[in-house]
């Protein structure tokens, strides 16, 4: 998982390359027994110009950020919370994905709003204050499909959440002579399970495109301890009259549409 801030949250991110990577891994390899270009991936996902004659090609998929949409919070009373990111949701209640969570502008970023008291948060990095967003808590659970309260949290209280949710590990390297390694020291965040991320993707290959069976992809390290694995899924499409506007409009289960824009 990448670390680096994003634009709109703040928050670590999934890097496009990397999903589009894994994602094109469930259609083969790019070449095929015999050297034969897997055509069906190239065309999807594009080509290396692996001779530097020009041969390379770009795919039709078109790939965005995993942007942080929502993760889990133990609160003091053992109850885990699921803290949702108001940028990521105002971006997909933008373009018709989730209409039914309509968020009020709130000026403060350090602001959040959930059905739980300060008093049952862990302690904070910082002081946070409380808004009104103003969103429906039931709509907004079923959406996420989380059972327990969930936390709208603008970008400076997400981040501040964000710093309680994930486990911190100290890390280093031993050279051959069984010594720490000069540079070697660094500290790694694990992104906790059940964390989501969503990514816009672009459909320009004039037909629908299928990313492949639901199984676990291997986006991280460490996958010898269960780390490093997510499952990846198209939202459900918004009514009708969301998708005539032009704007972003998701796939059904069966693939992204072509001259869409999709989710994942």
């Amino acid at each position: 998982m990448c670390s680096s801030d994003l634009v709109l949250s703040g928050l670590p991110y999934l890097p496009h390359s990397a999903l589009k990577g894994v994602l094109a891994g469930r259609h083969g390899n790019v070449h095929g027994r015999g050297g034969a270009l897997n055509a069906r991936r190239a065309k999807l996902f594009g080509a290396p110009d692996v001779n530097d004659d020009g041969s390379g090609r770009p795919g039709s998929l078109v790939f965005g950020d995993g942007e942080a949409l929502a993760f889990p919070l133990l609160l003091r009373d053992g109850r885990r919370a699921l803290v949702a990111v108001a940028a990521t949701l105002r971006q997909l209640a933008h373009h018709g994905l989730l209409p039914t969570v309509p968020l009020r502008p709130v000026d403060d970023p350090r602001a959040w709003e959930g059905p739980v008291s300060s008093a049952d948060l862990p302690a904070l990095p910082e002081p946070l204050s409380t808004a009104r967003f103003g969103f429906a808590a039931p709509a907004l659970s079923h959406l996420l499909g989380f059972p327990g309260p969930v936390i709208v949290a603008a970008a400076d209280a997400a981040r501040a959440f964000w710093q309680l949710a994930v486990e911190e590990r100290t890390l280093t390297a031993l050279g051959p002579d069984r010594r720490v390694q000069a540079g070697s020291l660094r500290t790694v965040e694990l992104v906790p399970a059940g964390a989501l991320f969503v990514s816009r993707i672009s459909n320009l290959a004039g037909e629908e495109a299928d990313l492949g069976p639901a199984a676990l992809l291997q986006l991280g390290a460490w996958e010898g301890t269960g780390c490093g694995y997510f499952s990846a899924k198209l939202l459900s499409p918004p009514p009708p009259g969301e998708t005539a506007s032009g704007e972003a409009s998701p796939a059904g289960e069966g693939g992204i549409r072509p001259d869409r824009k999709s989710v994942v």
